[in-house]
């Protein structure tokens, strides 16, 4: 049995043991993220005005983000990562919990559901932050290449089942509300498993085990000046902030014209269907391109794929609004409002699914220049803090854009353009630090290695 499986992860048979549990991990914590995401966007989208209140809820969320990933890097290195782990694992589990049953204790149940759809991206990212930080604390920098695809395929089939089996279980009367008992009962499957591989996997220091497990004593945290100061480390955050900025100006387009386009009934059947899609066809992308993609064509092209398709479609979609209209309040109905709708699913579409497929798996190895010491700091700060810091300054321009009454929901896609322009450059610039880091380190390495 131990032979067929380890036959079937496609590992060594050291491997096997983390390597299952992870993959059990991701699939529960896929299950966790998506039914949660679709109750509270539902929920949020057929109770608020989109336009009025999604930019703000953006800012919120973003900063719930900020403060919850700052927080858990301020406390990773001072106190042991799975006792960490654990508690803000505990805090999400309480946060859904809240979502589920607070009604009671709550004066407008709306507000519930504004909290619920503010909450999405902070249980992204803490959910992500120990996941992704258990697995590069197991594993060495040889071991991850080669069992990243086994440990994640886990959290796509989840999301494929939950976003199938939504629109069942609404189709038998099940309230949208209930999504959230279910992604609790995921989150807390996701704890005892996480608590089941700290105890076995992530206790031994790196001298004693033969996984290669960091010691965290090796670890050290760079303070705010040493991160400014270091360029590109700086280039990597900006990469992150340009493409989530981008991200959410989508989104924001995305949710004004599917709510316009679907009622309160149809929406959440829309939105599984689509998240659906969008894992489906991430599968199928990594799984007989992306690799090829890297190999035939590098890291540079891999990273501008998705900028360079999505100026195509937000141009389409510029033209269809301009053309054929893009409010079907002032269309007398839907009508040819269906072109711009069509062409801004596509962006989301194509942006999600390269950016979990393709844009995540490759942006990993930009850590590889950074000097080992500071690396798990470094990408814990900018997967989570400045990941957090992006959808701030999304919502906020979206914000400001909104106050000035000459502009509307094209004018979000048309400010849309020159922010993936932005994201071109930044992706070559830093793909030339890391070519340039890169030849550092190893220089610095050699010196090293001959003293």
């Amino acid at each position: 049995m131990q032979e067929r499986l380890t036959k079937f992860l496609g590992v060594e048979p050291n491997e096997t043991g983390p390597v299952s549990l992870l993959l059990a991990i991701s699939f529960f914590m896929g299950l966790f993220i998506a039914t949660v995401a679709v109750a509270a966007q539902t929920l949020f989208l057929t109770h608020y005005d989109e336009q009025k209140n999604l930019p703000m809820a953006l800012v919120i969320g973003g900063g719930f983000g900020f403060i919850a990933t700052g927080l858990f890097n301020i406390l990773m290195g001072r106190i042991p990562f799975r006792t960490l782990a654990v508690f803000f694992l505990l805090l999400i589990i309480g946060a859904t919990a809240f979502l589920e049953f607070g009604k009671a204790y709550v004066t407008d149940e709306n507000s519930l559901y504004y909290i619920g759809f503010t909450l999405i991206l902070p249980f992204i990212f803490v959910s992500q932050l120990v996941f992704w930080g258990a697995f590069n604390r197991i594993f060495t920098l040889r071991q991850q290449k080669r069992v990243i695809g086994s440990v994640d395929v886990g959290m796509d089939i989840a999301q494929i089942i939950a976003f199938f089996t939504i629109p069942i279980m609404l189709n038998f009367g099940v309230a949208v509300e209930s999504l959230f008992t279910i992604g609790l009962f995921s989150l807390v499957v996701f704890l005892i498993l996480f608590i089941v591989l700290a105890n076995k996997y992530l206790h031994r220091r790196s001298a004693e085990s033969t996984m290669g497990i960091l010691n965290e004593k090796d670890n050290k945290k760079m303070t705010i000046g040493q991160f400014i100061n270091y360029k590109y480390v700086m280039l990597l955050a900006a990469f992150v902030i340009i493409s989530f900025t981008s991200l959410r100006f989508i989104d924001y387009s995305f949710y004004n014209i599917a709510t316009a386009q679907f009622n309160n009934t149809d929406l959440p059947y829309f939105l599984s269907f689509f998240e659906a899609t969008v894992v489906i066809l991430g599968f199928m992308f990594a799984t007989f391109a992306t690799d090829r993609i890297q190999e035939e064509y590098g890291l540079r092209i891999s990273l501008i794929l998705n900028p360079l398709l999505l100026i195509i479609f937000t141009i389409f979609a510029l033209a269809a609004g301009f053309f054929f209209g893009y409010d079907s309040t002032e269309s007398g109905g839907t009508g040819t409002v269906v072109y711009f709708f069509l062409m801004i699913s596509m962006s989301k579409l194509f942006v999600n699914m390269l950016r979990d497929s393709l844009d995540s798996p490759v942006f990993k190895f930009y850590y590889v220049p950074i000097d080992k010491s500071i690396k798990l700091d470094a990408q814990t700060k900018i997967e989570g803090i400045v990941t957090a810091a992006a959808t701030m300054i999304a919502g906020g321009l979206i914000v400001l854009i909104n106050s000035f009454k000459i502009f509307d929901l094209l004018s979000i896609t048309l400010f849309t353009l020159p922010l993936l322009v932005i994201w071109y450059f930044v992706t070559n610039k830093m793909y030339h630090g890391y070519r340039e880091t890169l030849q550092n380190s190893l220089h610095r390495n050699r010196s090293s290695v001959e003293g």
